[in-house]
């Protein structure tokens, strides 16, 4: 990732006092699926940020979301192919709001890693393993963590780890030497996690701004909703496989799909038992189905409108207020103006509409479309009239809403998908443009 090597290339060119904590094996060439974990001395933390920000800029990166934190801010930043998350550790490596890993502890133990400074292996073993346990009071997670720390305690003295973690006490340092010599155990894995959270505590005060700082993500969210709406053929599914894994790099484990609905109550065929959930599946043939009258059609809708509503509330926006994550809808609650016979109901345009003033809107609308013909040939799994009808009201919603953008997908994919990009990245730098 050219993006990586100018980064690293600079920050030692510039001689930035920094350390990657972890998962730094593909670096400087990529990121190996990973997220970016760098502690940064606090000397050089302004320039390394004027650094980071210069070197996205010319790589055609900007800053999609950012998460303000009291030791460890988390920056996402996305291309048009690419995408990076970095959290970043002011000065020292926190659990929770507590101290646990001084920077100079780090920089003590920091060396070269084909042209990237990096915490040397045994270090970042035992850093890896304390923060999982000492922030989920277990080590189930991630199995590896204990079989790496157990190696490299058993490679260390007393003195050495007793000189890197200064916040512990002798006796607390004593218990982690046991990591080494014995097998995992839930006694000793929970003997680590309360008295080191015990220790680190007293060596801390509580810091009141961090939760200050969630309040305020509230007012501006670090995480996005997003629909992507089309006709049968318009290449929803490909523009979404596409997208997802750059989303994926900038949002590290923070994209969620639903198909339609956000799926918190369960469709209405599952609720009366007529199949199971593991077997839903989209219809090949969507108009080749019954349409409810008046009554069912009304009561289906009011169903699934509170799907939209309380799915939304506390499905989507807990994730999205809170942290770096992307919801992605495949399809939503406007695909009743686009093609009501799909969900089986046949409803006046007047109730949609009513319906709507309740519905939360998306960050993000992407309309997929062009021309009816081509689409047509590419699934002509209703009709062609069907297709130009459904095109000509998506297209209404695209220069309706505010949030929206239209993607002529009957050009070549590759275009498609780059201004698909182009736009997600464009709506989403605009809320941390500053």
């Amino acid at each position: 990732m050219k993006f990586l090597l100018d980064l690293f290339d600079k920050l030692s060119k510039e001689s930035i006092k920094y350390s990657i904590m972890r998962n730094y094996v593909d670096l400087p060439k990529s990121t190996g699926g990973s997220d970016i974990d760098v502690w940064v001395a606090k000397e050089h933390l302004e320039k390394f940020y004027t650094i980071l920000m210069k070197c996205a800029e010319e790589n055609h990166g900007k800053t999609v979301s950012y998460i303000n934190k009291l030791y460890e801010p988390k920056t996402c930043i996305m291309g048009i192919d690419w995408g990076v998350q970095f959290d970043v550790y002011k000065d020292i490596v926190p659990i929770g709001n507590c101290k646990f890993f001084t920077g100079d502890a780090i920089w003590k133990h920091t060396i070269l890693y084909n042209g990237v400074q990096v915490l040397d292996s045994k270090w970042e073993a035992v850093e890896s393993f304390l923060k999982e346990v000492l922030n989920t009071r277990h080590c189930n997670r991630k199995e590896k963590f204990y079989i790496d720390a157990s190696l490299a305690i058993k490679s260390m003295s007393f003195e050495e780890l007793k000189d890197g973690l200064n916040l512990f006490s002798d006796e607390y340092i004593r218990l982690l030497k046991k990591v080494g010599e014995e097998k995992k155990n839930d006694s000793l894995i929970n003997d680590i996690y309360k008295y080191g959270i015990q220790q680190l505590r007293i060596k801390n005060k509580f810091e009141i701004s961090s939760h200050l700082a969630k309040f305020y993500r509230l007012f501006k969210r670090p995480g996005y909703f997003v629909v992507v709406l089309g006709t049968d053929g318009s290449g929803k599914s490909t523009i979404i496989d596409h997208i997802t894994p750059i989303l994926e790099g900038a949002f590290h484990h923070g994209i969620h799909y639903e198909h339609l609905r956000p799926n918190l109550i369960p469709d209405i065929g599952i609720l009366f038992g007529k199949r199971q959930k593991e077997k839903i599946e989209v219809s090949p043939h969507p108009h080749d189905v019954k349409v409810s009258g008046f009554l069912g059609s009304l009561c289906k809708f009011l169903y699934y409108l509170q799907d939209y509503i309380w799915g939304y509330l506390f499905k989507i926006l807990p994730s999205i207020a809170l942290y770096s994550h992307v919801y992605i809808l495949d399809r939503y609650y406007y695909d009743y103006y686009i093609d009501q016979k799909r969900a089986k109901i046949l409803l006046p345009k007047w109730i949609i509409k009513i319906g709507e003033f309740f519905v939360p809107k998306p960050d993000i609308i992407i309309c997929l479309g062009g021309n009816p013909d081509v689409i047509y040939k590419r699934k002509p799994e209703t009709s062609l009239e069907e297709v130009r009808k459904q095109t000509t009201q998506l297209k209404k919603i695209a220069e309706t809403k505010n949030n929206s953008v239209w993607i002529d997908t009957t050009v070549d994919v590759k275009i498609s998908i780059n201004k698909t990009m182009e736009a997600i990245q464009e709506m989403m730098s605009k809320r941390f443009s500053k």
